[in-house]
């Protein structure tokens, strides 16, 4: 089954999911009317092109201790010893989620495993712990403070307020949220792993929400498979 809000639809591939990315149709579901970057090895990333200011070159190749073809072993590219180069600077420092959090919409519901999951635009950070999910402000164009909370702490099914179906009817841990830094979108992705209240041939659902611009409060394209 797949649900979707509205418009026409084309197929891409953002990371390990094949998403549905609306071209056309309004989205009018803004969360303030409610109330994935390759990972790097030495300066390499995984495909093989050198870390430069958030950009890759493809000109640049892994030297051969890095060797990433299909023969190579894993020991091959195993980091077996603490690396000799300083750690990175910490530019700034908040408390997310946790115990003490007070946001604009209240304090989250906490329990373990936290389930965490952040992702950072250029002016916003957006965390999930277990349910729920807060707003933040990134210093840059737009804040001149990081770690403000902007929206939060509230249960990461109001994404799909007004949606229907599970994903509005049913909140649930193991969310995520990542940024695409080349679009410049963001992408929320929650599981409906458990079956309806009473139910046992209920459905599962995988829900997704992406971001029609460039801000994490929406308004969304809003699908449920």
């Amino acid at each position: 089954m797949a649900r979707w809000q509205s418009g026409k639809v084309s197929w891409r591939a953002i990371g390990w999911y094949a998403l549905a990315t609306a071209c056309a149709g309004p989205a009018n579901n803004r969360l303030s009317s409610v109330s994935s970057v390759p990972s790097v090895v030495n300066g390499f990333d995984r495909r093989g092109h050198r870390e430069h200011r958030g950009e890759y070159s493809v000109t640049e190749q892994l030297p051969a201790r890095f060797d990433v073809s299909a023969g190579a072993q894993g020991a091959d590219v195993e980091q077996r010893v603490q690396g000799s180069r300083p750690p990175l600077a910490v530019l700034a420092s908040f408390d997310g989620l946790g115990v003490g959090f007070a946001g604009p919409q209240g304090a989250p519901s906490l329990r373990n495993p936290s389930d965490n999951s952040l992702a950072v635009g250029p002016n916003h950070i957006v965390q999930i712990v277990n349910s729920h999910f807060a707003v933040f402000t990134k210093r840059g164009a737009m804040y001149d403070t990081t770690g403000r909370v902007l929206y939060g702490a509230v249960q990461t099914n109001s994404i799909w307020k007004g949606f229907g179906g599970q994903c509005e009817n049913r909140n649930n841990g193991d969310a995520v949220v990542r940024y695409d830094q080349l679009a410049h979108r963001w992408l929320y992705v929650m599981p409906i792993f458990r079956r309806p209240p009473g139910d046992s041939t209920g459905p599962f659902s995988m829900c997704y929400a992406l971001s029609t611009g460039e801000g994490p409060l929406g308004p969304y394209y809003r699908y449920e498979y």
